[in-house]
């Protein structure tokens, strides 16, 4: 099963998601964010996080190594629990958002990306989440909330929301754990 946690930046992805991994034997924690600092890529992490794949050339290979990682880890989750911080839906929402090309790319991949098993997605008052983090918008915040609900209602996505804002981790943590067991 994996469990894929959703929202804007400052919202609380990666805080919740470890935080249901540490307490809970039975979940395993993986990021599946594009941030390099962060990701160990099962295949090609040392040619991903090289300077040499930024090359336009070498790009789109670079992006496909990505996306197959994405999908070996969602395989990896079979027969077990794994809660993701972010997926690849993130991804497509904001170049949506940005109108940026390699939205088609995503677009198209999903058509054929396995749907997480349930997506946590965290919402709550955009102006109080910029305050945590204030790398966007009260507006973009809230943007970015309206796109991925539009997102999973459309695709048939199973989705849960939890206002990070309102709860506090241990509540979030609670009504996440809530939604597994149901799922």
């Amino acid at each position: 099963m994996l469990i894929a946690v959703l929202g804007p930046d400052g919202s609380g992805k990666t805080t919740l998601a470890k935080s249901l991994a540490e307490n809970n034997d039975q979940i395993d924690y993986v990021y599946l964010g594009h941030n390099l600092e962060q990701r160990v890529y099962s295949i090609g992490d040392k040619f991903i996080k090289s300077s040499w794949s930024m090359n336009w050339y070498i790009k789109p290979f670079r992006r496909f190594l990505i996306t197959f990682n994405d999908w070996f880890e969602y395989m990896n989750s079979r027969g077990s629990v794994r809660v993701s911080d972010r997926y690849i839906i993130d991804a497509l929402i904001g170049t949506r958002l940005y109108k940026k090309k390699m939205r088609y790319y995503y677009s198209f991949i999903l058509k054929f990306f396995p749907k997480p098993d349930l997506v946590i997605l965290l919402d709550g008052d955009g102006e109080k989440i910029w305050q945590r983090k204030k790398e966007l918008t009260p507006d973009m915040i809230n943007k970015y909330i309206a796109n991925y609900k539009d997102y999973l209602k459309k695709h048939g996505v199973k989705f849960r929301t939890i206002n990070t804002i309102e709860n506090t981790l241990e509540k979030s943590n609670e009504i996440a754990l809530d939604y597994i067991l149901e799922g």
